[in-house]
């Protein structure tokens, strides 16, 4: 299996029709340095939003994503996803 390359794609999710940036994740200053996560140890599970219906938004493992990300390395040939 590859390793992440801590792109950061994947920490995004859609909330009532938009693309929302989880709240943990830390944007490098600098384009070559690595996207962080502050819960990243803690992360799967964790409530990161709630749509207007009520409905719960939580991290999951990549692999549990339905969709690929361009450019990301733990892609398995899923439908695509462009944000």
């Amino acid at each position: 299996m590859p390793a992440c390359n801590c792109c950061g794609k994947c920490c995004y999710y859609m909330l009532d029709g938009k693309i929302k940036k989880c709240k943990h994740l830390v944007k490098p200053r600098s384009p070559s340095t690595r996207h962080l996560c502050r819960i990243y140890g803690r992360r799967i599970g964790t409530l990161l939003d709630t749509d207007k219906q009520g409905r719960e938004i939580r991290c999951i493992m990549r692999s549990d994503v339905p969709y690929d990300i361009p450019g990301c390395s733990l892609n398995t040939n899923k439908p695509w996803r462009e944000y």
